[in-house]
């Protein structure tokens, strides 16, 4: 791979039990989109907690306000 001395984690976000400063970086690329608008404060609190000084966090967020990202007639 082009980063062979990565380590990658992958755990449910609203649930990140990983000690603080754990990361050189974080990637959730249309992730915290699929969770509750009420527990997205505390996911990016959770990612600024697990971040080393310095740390990059890369995030897709989506480019609208909405409250429910469901829709039935997706496909």
């Amino acid at each position: 791979g082009n980063v062979p001395a990565a380590s990658l984690a992958r755990m449910d976000l609203t649930r990140l039990a990983f000690a603080a400063d754990s990361f050189d970086a974080v990637c959730s690329y249309y992730a915290i989109i699929h969770i509750p608008r009420a527990e997205h404060a505390g996911i990016l609190i959770d990612f600024y907690r697990l971040l080393r000084p310095g740390g990059l966090a890369f995030l897709c967020l989506g480019a609208m306000d909405i409250d429910d990202d469901y829709d039935d007639d997706f496909y």
